[in-house]
């Protein structure tokens, strides 16, 4: 799995303008909006939203729209 993400971690490093290294692991929400959420038994659905912590800026859950799963309906995931 670590060798997937190389060369995504490596983009993320060229495409920076910055002079120190940056956590590959830190996203905008825009970004992040639309990513798919797949549980053992196959997709979810899609990130459409945060609740997020206005003090310390903790994400503490993700709004999942079910989509083809469960139509119409949006779930709360932690991301814990």
């Amino acid at each position: 799995m670590a060798e997937s993400r190389i060369p995504f971690e490596e983009r993320i490093l060229a495409a920076s303008d910055q002079k120190e290294p940056v956590d590959p692991h830190l996203r905008s929400t825009s970004e992040v909006t639309g990513y798919r959420i797949h549980a053992t038994n196959g997709e979810i659905g899609d990130v459409a939203d945060f609740i997020v912590d206005d003090q310390f800026w903790n994400v503490h859950f993700l709004v999942v729209d079910t989509g083809h799963w469960f139509p119409g309906k949006k779930v709360l995931i932690s991301p814990k």
